[in-house]
C-alpha cells in the first residue's frame, strides 16, 4: 500500500480494531506456497461489507491474487446475505478505481472535510501526483 501512496497503518491500529469489533471484523488472505501473498481487512455491519483495507504483495502480481482475494470476499459477502459491497474511497480515472469498477461497482460522489489548523486553504488531492 505504501508503495501506492496510501500510509501505512501499524500492526496495533488492526490489532485494536479486531479487538473492538470482534466478530463483525474478519482477515481474509490469499496464499501461495504456504506464503500469504495477498489480505483484506474486512468490516461487517448491518447490511454492509466493508473492506477498507487491502493488499498483496507486488512480486505475486502475475497470479492476480487481488482478483481471487475480491472474488472470493464478494462470494462471501452474499452467501452472508450482505447487499452491499463497499469497495473503499478511490479517485476516479485511477488505477484503483479501474479495478473497482471492472468488478461492476457503482461510484457514489463522497465528499472531503477538513480540518484547518494553521492553514487557510484547502489541500491539493490529487492521487495520480501524491507525493
Amino acid at each position: 500500500m505504501r508503495d501506492l501512496g496510501s500510509p501505512s497503518f501499524p500492526f496495533i491500529f488492526f490489532k485494536q480494531i479486531k479487538e473492538k469489533f470482534n466478530q463483525n471484523c474478519q482477515i481474509l488472505s490469499v496464499s501461495f506456497e504456504n506464503k500469504i501473498i495477498a489480505s483484506m481487512f474486512v468490516l461487517k455491519w448491518r447490511n454492509f461489507f466493508s473492506d477498507p483495507w487491502a493488499s498483496s504483495l507486488r512480486e505475486y502480481n502475475y497470479l492476480n491474487p487481488n482478483n481471487f482475494l475480491y472474488w472470493n470476499a464478494i462470494k462471501m459477502a452474499c452467501h452472508e446475505g450482505y447487499t452491499i459491497f463497499d469497495m473503499g474511497r478511490s479517485t476516479i480515472d485511477t488505477g484503483t478505481y479501474h479495478f473497482k469498477k471492472q468488478w461492476g461497482s457503482k461510484p457514489i460522489k463522497l465528499n472531503y472535510q477538513y480540518i484547518f489548523n494553521r492553514s487557510k486553504t484547502i489541500p491539493v488531492v490529487d492521487a495520480k501526483h501524491n507525493k
